[in-house]
């Protein structure tokens, strides 16, 4: 039928068939791509089919997935260590949460920084009083003999241990941070107390060390 005779009766040209896409090939977005390719790369994604898969799945994650002994622990692991956070958050919400221990102290971040200030301070100041004769003297006991240890240092070789070496101002601090209500001041104090009283035997150390004793 040609196109006048089409136009005559108001039909529309049929359309010309599509070509199929080649055997085998497979559509994305309406442009063929050949199988195989595609074939490939579903099985480089498919678990256990690319090589290596197993091995670096085995290797980042050992008995993961294979009932072992290994899947058994680390779910007991992860579900106490859940267990005890929510108490904790639950204890800190109603009040109850007791007193800090002194080794959590340790890990209080305000303890620490106060701690590595006090012996900063402590230190300085300890060196300083070598300059004041007072604070210079040598320690001894009642029958004039040379003191072998103070609180917080023993005597090593020749060096002879000075009144400055004695914990004074350190363990002053911390009785009076102990009147204080608990918080992060006190925590900061705290351990200025604490680096303050370790101080004068930390500088003897260092002074043994620097004179080569």
């Amino acid at each position: 039928m040609s196109m006048q005779q089409l136009s005559k009766t108001g039909k529309s040209a049929p359309r010309a068939p599509v070509a199929p896409a080649q055997q085998g090939g497979k559509r994305n977005n309406g442009i063929a791509l050949p199988a195989q390719g595609i074939d490939a790369q579903q099985a480089a994604l498919r678990p256990g089919s690319a090589p290596g898969f197993e091995a670096q799945r085995a290797a980042l994650s050992p008995g993961l997935g294979n009932g072992g002994a290994s899947d058994v622990d680390a779910r007991a692991t992860l579900a106490a260590t859940a267990t005890a956070a929510v108490h904790e958050v639950a204890a800190e919400q109603q009040g109850s949460k007791p007193a800090p221990t002194a080794a959590e102290k340790k890990r209080n971040w305000q303890f620490r920084i106060g701690e590595k200030i006090g012996m900063a301070l402590g230190v300085a100041v300890t060196r300083v009083l070598a300059y004041v004769p007072s604070w210079n003297e040598i320690l001894r006991d009642e029958q004039g003999q040379e003191l072998q240890q103070v609180e917080g240092a023993e005597r090593v070789g020749a060096m002879p241990l000075r009144k400055r070496h004695m914990q004074v101002v350190g363990p002053q601090i911390s009785a009076w941070v102990a009147g204080l209500s608990p918080g992060k001041i006190r925590d900061f104090l705290e351990g200025v107390g604490v680096g303050a009283t370790a101080a004068p035997g930390e500088t003897y150390r260092r002074e043994v060390a620097e004179a080569g004793n």
